[in-house]
Parts: structure tokens; sequence; C-alpha cells
């Protein structure tokens, strides 16, 4: 350790080894002393001996409340609110530090909820106690009115978000109000000022605010948000020239906050003004000893703006400048590279890092990405589990792991990656969105607005989260505020394909048919390469029950484009669905005569002829064609169970035995796979009806409104002599489908063992009446009957 580490280290031992050996005396000694260190800035000292405080008593208020403090003050709002909870639980009454826990508390709460831009009513409800106390105990209390205005201003701007603008004027006015108030009470507060700046502002009152953020500026140079925020104002009015003023007088005024050079170089590049950026980012690299970053930002600065053939240059001329940064500038190269599709080069580059350092964390992650891309999706997923284990802080790696788990299906873990990426990097946006396109996968629409809304906070603009957004809301039906943000959005990039591709789907949610059509075939028109543009206009026209004309337009683009083998698939699919189906096994053909007869796309056209085979009832071609794709894809579940299915339908019960074992090997949950193993098993001679039982009641588990499974649980049921578990079973059976006359054929049997005659006579006359579905059936049925008389 360096003398300089071992100073502070021993001053600090030197004021905790002076305490008395009287817990209640140290604890103080030690709150006395942790408020030293906070009094000079050194806040971890002082939690240190805030935490030494509360192991002498677990039960102290003061220290809980000064711990949380501390919190604050290193920006870590989250644990400060259970040291803050804590601390009103275990404050006196009368204690001066009381009130201003609860206050800071509701600060924490307000925090939140204007980051997240939503309206929790749980931490409403605890600010809204605050306000009344705090306004009970003195109607003219500053931090009570000031807790009211900002809680106002929250809930005007969440009935913004809600597109409720008349409440939100009338919550806004309240929230000026209740400034105007603080102010008086108490002129010049920085924040307060802000926050009545602000809210005049979102009332489109541009005038005051710039008055009153100019006067704050006056005696508060130091506040660069204000200067952003004034900024922002006049940008916003037109007032470009003035805007800029702002900027360099910020800059004039902190000369040292090199954050706003790179502010200035965004306004002068959005105003097409090139010789002032480089200007500008010249003047950044020029304080390269104060601000050693200056390459890198000004590298990143392009990259942001889609520069990245600038971006490289800026980056390389960091590695000439400081070549101990070496690796670090090679990695954003690679970042510019990847973002621009030249992988090759990307990939050159992290070899060389690699060969250096075998070890490189970041370098192994992108390496399992580029793996991930090729489609090596297991070997990726080794890897990056291999770097997140040696790298827990890798981000990147965390995120891309996500990808993986999430392209193999394994959604919760994917969602654990894409949590602890964000955790790691609050503004890493690829993984927020990740997480939002997770979320709507698994139709979890409100958590999907959630995080859409959490990335637009770091970035207001993009796409992709308000993309997630307006996914979530016609998910959650609120078709209007998706169709606002939708035609936002395309009123500012009129080609934006998924911003079309969903207008399209939002036209046929309401029925505006021709509308989605337009949608759908302007997405394609703007990327043939991409066919689902294409694909979404023909299921418009498909469900207007248009089945020839959607043949035509797909035909038109066969033509088109003869090599396009997708089409020749859509339209065998889309053959199958008119009930053509000696045509889809014409295009089925025609694919398989074209394709190695060992690739996936082959597998896949084997599966389709099969089915088509299946529709017709031509079983042994059906067979013939699903061992084909059995074949070529040996590990596809869908394929194994679909082939198991036909070896039972054609009576040969062990071998379908054996296809539902291997299906279940590959995807232990899938329902008929479980239940149709079960039945065999059941009516096996010798079969094991215990192992059966677990089979049906697990698939009654994943599909319990599927009669015919809860009818094969009721069957083994009956083979165990449990008459009454079986009853219950064919009644739930019986009442979700009266007609069906096997489940009252089986619900008559069920009776009949219990010994209760009447009712087993009554539903086998019934299922007789129902016409049962077989001879065999129908001469079981008055088999049973003729037993009873």
């Amino acid at each position: 350790m360096s003398m300089r580490l071992l100073i502070p280290a021993l001053a600090l031992l030197a004021l905790t080894a002076g305490c008395s050996r009287d817990p209640e005396a140290r604890k103080r000694r030690y709150v006395e002393n942790g408020n030293r260190y906070f009094d000079k800035g050194k806040y971890r000292q002082a939690s240190i001996l805030y935490r030494r405080a509360l192991k002498e008593d677990t039960k102290y208020g003061e220290a809980y409340y000064r711990l949380a403090l501390t919190s604050l003050k290193v920006s870590q709002p989250a644990d400060a609110v259970g040291s803050l909870r804590r601390a009103i639980e275990l404050l006196p009454s009368n204690a001066p530090q009381l009130m201003d826990a609860k206050t800071k508390l509701s600060e924490v709460f307000l925090r939140f909820m204007e980051q997240n831009r939503r309206r929790d009513s749980e931490l409403v409800a605890e600010v809204e106690r605050t306000v009344a106390e705090l306004l009970k105990a003195d109607p003219k209390s500053f931090d009570g009115h000031r807790l009211q205005g900002r809680l106002l201003l929250t809930v005007a701007q969440q009935a913004f978000e809600k597109r409720s603008a008349e409440e939100a004027l009338k919550e806004l006015q309240k929230a000026i109000d209740e400034f105007r108030l603080t102010n008086s009470l108490k002129g010049g507060d920085p924040e307060v000022v802000t926050y009545l700046a602000r809210s005049l502002s979102t009332a489109r009152q541009f005038d005051e605010p710039e008055r009153l953020y100019r006067d704050l500026l006056k005696t508060h140079k130091e506040l660069l948000d204000v200067h952003r925020e004034l900024y922002r104002l006049l940008l916003f009015q037109g007032k470009i020239a003035v805007a800029e003023a702002v900027l360099k007088k910020a800059i004039d005024d902190n000369p040292k906050e090199f954050s706003l050079l790179l502010d200035l170089a965004t306004h002068y590049y959005r105003e097409r003004r090139r010789d002032d950026v480089v200007k500008v980012l010249e003047r950044l690299k020029s304080n390269a000893k104060e601000f050693p970053q200056a390459w890198e930002q000004a590298g990143l600065f392009y990259f942001r703006l889609g520069d990245g053939a600038e971006a490289i240059r800026q980056f390389e001329e960091g590695i000439k400048s400081d070549s101990a940064q070496k690796v670090k500038y090679q990695k954003l190269i690679i970042e510019v590279l990847m973002a621009q599709g030249k992988k090759e080069e990307a990939r050159k580059i992290n070899d060389a890092i690699l060969a250096a350092n075998p070890k490189d964390s970041d370098a192994q992650g992108l390496q399992a990405s580029m793996l991930l891309d090729k489609g090596e999706l297991q070997a990726a997923i080794n890897q990056l589990q291999s770097v997140v284990m040696n790298a827990p802080d890798n981000f990147v790696a965390h995120f891309n792991l996500g990808r993986a788990l999430m392209e193999r299906g394994d959604w919760e873990p994917a969602r654990q990656r894409f949590t602890e990426a964000i955790r790691l990097k609050p503004d890493y946006i690829a993984a927020r969105l990740a997480l939002g396109q997770l979320q709507l996968t698994r139709r979890e629409f409100d958590l999907a607005v959630k995080t859409a809304n959490e990335a637009l906070q770091f970035d207001r603009a993009n796409a992709g989260a308000r993309l997630v957004r307006s996914a979530a809301n016609i998910g959650l039906n609120q078709l209007s505020s998706a169709r606002e943000e939708l035609n936002d959005l395309l009123k500012a990039s009129p080609g934006n394909q998924d911003a079309l591709f969903q207008l399209g789907l939002l036209n046929v949610i309401d029925r505006k048919y021709k509308d989605a059509e337009e949608a759908y075939r302007k997405c394609y028109d703007l990327n043939p390469g991409n066919s689902r543009g294409l694909m979404g206009q023909i299921e418009t026209i498909m469900l207007q029950g248009q089945d020839e004309r959607a043949m035509q337009v797909l035909r038109a683009e066969t033509q088109k484009y003869p090599a396009r083998l997708e089409f020749r698939v859509a339209m065998g699919n889309l053959a199958v669905r008119a009930k053509k189906l000696d045509l889809a096994i014409g295009e089925y053909r025609w694919l398989l005569d074209r394709v190695d007869k060992k690739s996936a796309m082959a597998g896949d056209s084997y599966f389709r002829l099969a089915e088509v085979y299946r529709m017709k009832n031509d079983l042994p071609s059906a067979l013939e064609a699903m061992q084909k794709a059995k074949d070529v894809l040996p590990n596809n579940s869908t394929v194994l169970n679909s082939l198991a299915i036909l070896l039972d339908a054609l009576g040969r019960r062990q071998e379908a035995k054996t296809m539902y074992e291997s299906t279940l090997r590959l995807e232990g949950e899938n329902p008929i796979a479980l239940n149709n193993l079960a039945f065999i098993m059941a009516n096996s001679e010798g079969g094991d009806l215990d192992q059966a039982l677990t089979y049906a009641q697990r698939a009654k588990q994943k599909r319990p409104q599927i009669a015919e499974i809860s009818d094969t649980l009721g069957l083994i049921y009956l083979k165990k002599n449990l008459a009454d578990n079986a009853i219950e079973i064919f009644k739930d059976c019986v009442a979700k489908v009266p007609k069906h006359p096997t489940y009252r054929y089986h619900l008559g049997m069920a009776y009949l063992q219990k010994g209760d005659k009447a009712r087993a006579k009554t539903e086998l006359q019934a299922a007789l009446a129902s016409k049962p579905l077989s001879k065999e059936e129908e001469e079981g049925i008055k088999e049973l009957l003729a037993r009873i008389g």
C-alpha cells in the first residue's frame, strides 16, 4: 500500500481506536467521526463508520439516517430508501432528523416517478402523507409546497403521456401555482426556480422561463443543466443564434466542463456547419492533458451522429497520441465496424487483441457474438457463459448471452442477462430494447411499455424504443396511442419499415384492409429483400376471403424473382390454406427437386409435404415424407412428434411410442406427446399405469382446456379402478362438449364401475343417440347397455 493510501486508513483507525468500551458511547463516537468525514466529502469513510455504529446497535435511527445521506451523496438512491425507512421507523418522534428523513424519502420517490414517467399509486400516497404532515405543522412549509409542486408536475406529465391534454393542463397549472408559492417562501432556490421554469415551458409559456433561467445563471453559473435547459427552450422556439450564444456563455463560465464543447459541436452538426464542428473538436483535443478522453469523446461524437469513417479516424488518432490506450481504441473501432456491418474487418482487429491477450474478456465476448451471428448457437452460449463468469462486469457479454438464450427459447435466463446488462450500464439502449422485445414475445405488454419509456429517458428520439412502445400499446388494445406514435415516427422517417409493418398490423386490427395493404406494400417496396411486408399484404388479402387474388400477388413476385425459394414455400402454404392440396404438393416437390436433400429447407419441405398428404388422408405417403423429414432433421421435436402421430394413426403403436419418447427427450413438456404416450402405455398389455398417469397429469397441467387430454387421464383412472376420479374428469369433458359420444360413453363406463347403473344407463343411451364415432365404439356401448339390462 502506498503512503498516500495508508495515511487516511491510519487516520480512520485512530478515530475508531479511541472509542470507549461502552456500546452507547461507541455508537455515538462512530457517528460523530463519520460526520467529520461526511463534512469533508469523504463519503466512503463516513459510510464505514455509520455501519460500525449499526453493528453496535441495529436500532440506531440516527446512524440509518446518516447512512442514507451518504448513499444520496454518491448517487445511490436505491440504497438510501432502505436506510431512510429504517430511520423513520426508529428515530424518536421529536428528533429533528425525522421530518428530514421523510422529506428525502419523498424526493427519492418523486425522482423515480419523474425519470420513469409514470405514477405509482403507493409512492404517490406516501409522498402525499409527508406533504400533509409538513403543511399541518407549518402551512408555509417550504419543503411541503416544494414536494407538492413536484408531485403535481409528475401527475401532469403522466396525463400528457396518456394523451389526456385537458387533465394534464389542469394539473400543470396547479404545479405552477405551487412553485410560485414555494418561490415566494424562499426566493431564488435553484431547484424550485428550475421546476417553475420547466413547468411554464411545458405549458408553452416561454418568456418567463427564459427570464427565470437567465436570472438563476447570474448567481449560479456552475449549473450545467440550467444552461442546457435554457438552450433547449430557445432552440424549441427557433431562436438558433440565441441558443448558440447560451452554449458559448456556458463554456466561458465553465471552461473545465469539456462536455459543453461536445454540446456545441452537436449544435453545429445539426446546423450543418461542418467547419465549426471540426474547430470545436480540435479545441476539445487541445485540452487532452486535462481531458484524456478527448479523442475517445470526439470519435464517439461522430459515431453517435452516424459518421463511422470519421469516428474511426478519431480513434486511430487517439492510438497515435496515447499508445498505452491502444486496445481501448481498437475496441471502439471494432464497435463502429460492427455497426457498419464490416464484420470481417472487426474480426481481424479482435483476433489481434486476442493474440496479444487471450484472456481479454471483451474480445472473447465479441468473438462469441460473431459465433452467434453465424448461427453457432451452443458454441456462442458456452463462450459467453465463460466470459460473464470471468468478467461479471462485462455488460456487452451479458447482453449477447441474453440474445443467445432468447434465440434458444430460454426466456427467463435471457431476461436475467438483459437485466444485468442494464444494471451494469443503465444507458445501454440495446439491452433495454432486447428486454422490450422479450416482453413483447411473452405478451407482457405493460412491462414492455415501461421498458420502452425507460429507454426513451436516455434517448428520447430512439425509434426502436418507440416501436416497442407502439407494439405494446397494440397488445394492450390502446390503438389510438399506437397509431399516433407510428404516425409521428413515419412523419420523421417515412422509410421506417418497422413502423410501416406495425401500421399494417394496426390497420388489420381496425379492419382497414385497404390501408393495411398499402402499408405492407410500402414496407416491402422499400426492401424487397425482406419479404415480411409482402407476406403481410397477402395475409390481409386472405383475411378478406380473396384467396385467388392473394395467389396472383404472390405468383407475380415469384415470376419477378424466380430464385427466391421462400416465395415457393409461401405459395405452397397459401395453396394449403386455399384447400388446393395438389397445387401445394406440386410446389413442395418443385422445391425438393432444387435444394440439397440434406439441407434444412429440404427437411422443412418434406415435413410440409407430409402434412398435405395427411390432410388428403394418404397416410402411407405422409409417413414416407415425414420419415425423410426426420432423416434430415433428427433433432426437431415437431417432426418427431408428427411422425409419432402418423405411426399411431397407422396402428404401429410400439414405433409411435418410441417417437413420442424421442420427442419428450427434446421437448419435455410437449402436451400432445405426453398425452398420446400416456394413452399408448395405458392401453398396452403390461403398460406402466403409474408412469402413464404421471404423463397424463403433466399434459393436463399444460393444456387444461383440451377435453381429449382430460379424457386420456380419465381412462387411466378407470384402469386404476379410481372411479370417483374418473367420473369427475369425464363429467368435465361432457360439460365442455355435451354431444360428444365418446365422453358420454366413458362417463357411463365410470358410473358402471362405481356401481351406479342408473346413471351409467343414462349416459350410455345419450352416447348412442349422439352417433358413435366408430363401429367399435358403437358395439362397446351396446355391450355395456346389455350388461346393465
